[in-house]
């Protein structure tokens, strides 16, 4: 269809701009959760055709003494620069002119499923991206950064590295294991606060010690591990370890320790016409998962 009549232009445009203010309090907490795991930053402009950003690991001490001294040691960064393009995620919805013609008539706003839909197929490909980046580039996702380093959790004296084959003060001590080895090997510069594992070694943390006790495994390791101040459960450290072993993910929710690039977030452009049907496309310019200092997290392999 190449053009409208000016009434139906102009309640499309109305409808498009309400339902750009009813995407603004969209709440999708099931599907973003990923915004609430990792601070979010707006700071980089639209425009940007690439983004870079270095990891840093200081060196260095201090001294104390005369004033008159030539001795002062120098203080090191340690960096390995990353770049790559920011990543265009789009969707789509459509509407034809009877539906647009019958809610006008009617006095009703178009249907918002639709909005709905292409919101999550957004977060849900964001999501992806977040969690694992992209491949062969240097936009790595929060659980494959090569940089983070990873241990492989004890077995169970049976050869079984598994939760589920574990004593409950087995699994507290690898996660134990894993936040004092951040400390140790950062000479307690860094810490983690988050702890991430799979929705079934989340279940198993809920479950009491013993059966005379009513006291669960998670408040143990709360316990255990005073700066943990958070244990949530996430799908996608299922597999995500070297042949396919599921992980815990430990590290620091900190924006000097890393943080997430949105530069457009569901922007709606206006409707595309082709023949009787109106598409609105949707896109999210995401920027990649910046992890400055990646010796503050740790990956538990084999859990």
């Amino acid at each position: 269809m190449n053009r409208l009549d000016a009434v139906m232009t102009y309640f499309t445009e109305k409808e498009l701009e309400h339902q750009k203010c009813k995407l603004l309090k969209i709440d999708l907490p099931e599907i973003s959760v990923h915004r609430r795991l990792i601070p979010v930053s707006y700071d980089t402009p639209a425009g940007a055709e690439s983004i870079s950003y270095d990891e840093i690991e200081t060196i260095g001490k201090a001294v104390t003494g005369s004033l008159k001294t030539t001795n002062i040691p120098n203080s090191t960064v340690i960096r390995r620069s990353y770049s790559y393009s920011p990543e265009n995620i789009m969707a789509a919805y459509e509407y034809t002119v009877d539906e647009i013609d019958s809610a006008r008539l009617s006095g009703k706003n178009l249907p918002q499923a639709r909005l709905f839909s292409a919101k999550e197929s957004l977060l849900i490909k964001e999501k992806n991206l977040v969690m694992f980046g992209k491949a062969n580039t240097d936009m790595y996702g929060l659980l494959n950064n090569p940089s983070v380093p990873s241990l492989d959790v004890a077995d169970n004296g049976s050869g079984s590295t598994k939760w589920k084959n574990k004593t409950p003060n087995q699994i507290i001590d690898d996660i134990t294991n894993m936040f004092t080895t951040i400390k140790e090997e950062t000479k307690l510069v860094e810490f983690a606060d988050t702890l991430l594992v799979p929705v079934s070694q989340y279940n198993m943390l809920l479950k009491p010690r013993s059966d005379s006790s009513d006291t669960t495994i998670m408040n143990l390791v709360l316990n255990a591990v005073p700066e943990l101040k958070t244990i949530m459960p996430i799908y996608d450290c299922k597999g995500a370890g070297e042949d396919d072993k599921n992980i815990a993910f430990a590290y620091r929710r900190n924006p000097y320790k890393l943080e997430m690039d949105i530069l457009l977030d569901s922007q709606i452009l206006p409707v595309q016409w082709t023949n009787f049907v109106g598409k609105v496309p949707m896109r999210t310019k995401f920027g990649g998962v910046k992890f400055y200092k990646p010796l503050s997290a740790m990956i538990g392999v084999g859990i």
